[in-house]
């Protein structure tokens, strides 16, 4: 979770910045539209992405003993938590054009997401505005899947149950209680609003981008 995080977050936050005076240039001189470029630019980093969870992926899963059926399951929810990830990174690069605000930015924005996420503390235990600040984690998401589907055995699943292991934090139930459906469309949500709608009305809008 953690490293499929902060890792893609960082790689694209300077990307649009360096690429800042060439795309100036180009707009102004009418090469292409912002919607071309940035499509073209998704379409090209998409493949390029998964290379690295893919590898990362193939050699934590065995050491982490988890179980092989549900591996498939569990990669695509790395590559759902990259594209978040990267779509946080876009559009916070987007919306400041500048490196250095924007790595400060990133910091701020991804320690609230983990604080959020329910891990350290139940936040069911917290006033009822803090608490609601989990639903716009995306690790309370992810979190809910991968507890659903990383225990081994129905016996793990039973003792978790016993014990009350899950009151200790505060995970989306979601997936636990059989609708992982809701989880995964939550995550789709967070890549298609950041990535997908907020990052390109950032670069449509930018008054950086314009030629002087």
């Amino acid at each position: 979770m953690a490293q499929w995080s902060w890792a893609p977050l960082f790689q694209v936050i300077n990307n649009l910045p360096r690429e800042r005076d060439v795309l100036t240039r180009e707009r102004a001189s009418d090469s292409y539209s912002i919607g071309a470029w940035y499509a073209a630019k998704l379409c090209a980093e998409l493949p390029l992405s998964w290379l690295l969870p893919a590898g990362f992926f193939a050699v934590l899963y065995p050491l982490a003993d988890l179980p092989l059926a549900s591996a498939p399951t569990l990669f695509g929810v790395t590559l759902l938590i990259t594209e978040v990830a990267t779509g946080t990174g876009t559009l916070i690069g987007a919306t400041c054009f500048d490196g250095d605000r924007a790595t400060t930015i990133a910091i701020l924005y991804m320690v609230f997401v983990m604080c959020a996420g329910g891990y350290f503390v139940n936040l069911n235990h917290l006033p009822g505005w803090v608490g609601a600040l989990r639903y716009t984690s995306f690790w309370y998401y992810a979190m809910g899947l991968f507890v659903a589907f990383a225990l081994p055995t129905d016996t793990d699943r039973v003792a978790f149950a016993a014990n009350h292991t899950l009151s200790r934090y505060s995970f989306s139930k979601w997936s636990w209680d059989g609708h992982a459906g809701f989880d995964v469309a939550a995550l789709f949500g967070f890549v298609l609003a950041q990535r997908g709608v907020l990052s390109f009305i950032a670069l449509k809008c930018s008054k950086k981008l314009q030629f002087r």
